[in-house]
C-alpha cells in the first residue's frame, strides 16, 4: 500500500488487547475527530430530509410523477434492480471522480481523516459530496416515474449498506467473500481495504462494479491473522485519475 503523498496526524490510540469480537482496525479515534464526524454526519442528515422533503413536494403538487397504486411484485422487483444498478454506477463513478487530486484535498478527504470507522464516519461527508452522492434519487425521480415502493426500497437499502460497511466489525465468514451467491455484497472487510488503500473497492453496497472495472480487492488473511489490516493515512488514490 502507498505511503500518503500528503501527511495527516490522525487522532488515535491503540485499542489494547483483542477482544472476542476485535475491531478490524484497531484503535479508538480521539474526541475532536468523533465531534467532527458528527458535525457533519449531522450535515450529511439534514441534506438527505431535505432532498427527500422537497421530493415529496412535488410528488404532492404533481410536478413530479410516482406510481402509488397496486403493482405486481415482479414490476417492484424489476424498477428496484434497474434502479439499484443505476445508482450503484453512478456512486462508483462519483467516488472514483473524489480520489481525483483535487476533488480529494478540497472535499473528500475529510471522509477518510478516521483510522477507524464508524456509523457516523459514513456519514461523515462534505456537504458538497453528501449533495452529489444522495441527489441521484429525486433526480431519477424526475426522470421517469417509478413506484413509489422502489424509491423507499432502494434508498433505504443504500443508506443502510453504506453505515453498515463502516462498523468496522466483519460480520460475516471467510466463505462469504469466496461464494457467488454472496460475494457481491460489500462488507466491513472490504470497505476498510479502501480505507487503507485508497486505489481498490469503491463500490457502495455492491462489490459488482469494482469487479467490472477491476478495482476490487479483499484481504481474507485478515480472518488467519487475527489482527487489523495495516491502516494509511488518507492518500489521493494513486494516479490522480478517476
Amino acid at each position: 500500500m502507498p505511503r500518503s503523498i500528503e501527511h495527516a496526524a490522525v487522532d488515535a490510540i491503540p485499542r489494547g488487547a483483542p477482544g472476542p469480537r476485535r475491531p478490524i482496525v484497531d484503535v479508538v479515534p480521539g474526541a475532536d475527530v468523533r465531534r467532527r464526524e458528527r458535525r457533519l454526519a449531522w450535515t450529511t442528515i439534514a441534506i438527505i430530509l431535505t432532498l427527500g422533503t422537497a421530493t415529496t413536494i412535488l410528488v404532492l403538487s404533481g410536478r413530479l410523477r410516482v406510481a402509488t397504486g397496486a403493482v405486481s411484485p415482479a414490476r417492484i422487483a424489476l424498477e428496484c434492480a434497474a434502479w439499484l444498478a443505476i445508482v450503484e454506477t453512478y456512486l462508483y463513478g462519483l467516488h472514483r471522480l473524489m480520489h481525483t487530486r483535487r476533488l480529494f484535498r478540497s472535499v473528500h478527504r475529510l471522509h477518510h481523516l478516521s483510522a477507524a470507522t464508524d456509523a457516523w464516519t459514513a456519514l461523515s461527508l462534505h456537504p458538497a459530496e453528501a449533495l452529489a452522492a444522495f441527489g441521484i434519487f429525486p433526480v431519477l425521480v424526475a426522470l421517469h416515474p417509478v413506484h413509489v415502493a422502489t424509491i423507499v426500497a432502494v434508498s433505504a437499502f443504500m443508506i443502510t449498506a453504506l453505515v453498515a460497511t463502516h462498523v468496522n466489525h466483519e460480520p460475516v465468514p471467510r466463505g462469504w467473500h469466496q461464494s457467488a451467491l454472496t460475494s457481491w455484497l460489500t462488507t466491513p472487510l472490504v470497505h476498510v481495504a479502501h480505507h487503507a488503500d485508497a486505489r481498490v473497492n469503491f463500490g457502495a453496497a455492491t462489490t459488482l462494479p469494482d469487479r467490472l472495472f477491476g478495482t476490487h480487492r479483499v484481504d481474507l488473511s485478515w480472518y488467519d491473522r487475527g489482527r487489523e489490516p495495516a491502516w494509511r493515512p488518507p492518500t489521493t488514490g494513486g494516479s490522480g485519475r478517476a
